[in-house]
């Protein structure tokens, strides 16, 4: 069971792009729009950045369809 856990887990890995030093206006419908382009957008999660006064979010993770979307 933890094998396969693992393999999914690394599987989604391999279709996840990070995204970094975004603007804050960047939103998950830009980020959709751009992406459209090379593949189906599973998922947008932005990270927050609790170091900073005011919670912007700087960085995503974009999962993609396939890990040959994201490449």
């Amino acid at each position: 069971m933890a094998d396969t856990e693992y393999d999914n887990f690394e599987e989604t890995v391999m279709r996840t792009i990070y995204l970094d030093n975004m603007s804050p206006q960047v939103s998950e419908t830009v980020i959709k729009s751009a992406f459209a382009q090379y593949g189906d957008v599973v998922q947008v999660e932005f990270i927050p950045n609790y170091t900073e006064p005011h919670c912007n979010f700087k960085c995503a993770l974009v999962e993609l369809a396939s890990p040959k979307q994201a490449k």
